[in-house]
C-alpha cells in the first residue's frame, strides 16, 4: 500500500537520518518532510520501529497516512516548480 510519512523532528541529524530510512525503504520525497512510499504490513512495522528508535533521541512526530487508489485519485497538486503533475487535478 502506498502510504504518505510525514515528520516534524526538531534534531536536524535526527531528521536527516529518518529521511535516509525512508529512502532505504523506496520512499520518494515529495515535500521537505513528507516522503511517498510503497510498503508491505510488514515493512511498515519495520519503518516505524526504526523511525521510532531516532524519534526517542528528540522531540519528534511521525505519521503514516495509507493512502488508497481511490485517495491516490482524489489528490489536487500544485507546484510552482513545474505546474500541475500528471494525474494531478484543480478543484
Amino acid at each position: 500500500m502506498l502510504y504518505l510519512v510525514v515528520y516534524d523532528v526538531v534534531d536536524d541529524r535526527v531528521r536527516d537520518e529518518m529521511r535516509e530510512v525512508l529512502r532505504d525503504f523506496g520512499g520518494v520525497r515529495v515535500q521537505y518532510s513528507a516522503f511517498l512510499v510503497e510498503l508491505s504490513r510488514g515493512e511498515v512495522q519495520e519503518a516505524a520501529r526504526r523511525l521510532a528508535v531516532l524519534a526517542a533521541r528528540t522531540e519528534a512526530d511521525v505519521r503514516f497516512i495509507p493512502l488508497c487508489s481511490r485517495d491516490q485519485e482524489r489528490v489536487t497538486h500544485i507546484s510552482s516548480r513545474g505546474g500541475m503533475g500528471e494525474g494531478d487535478r484543480v478543484v
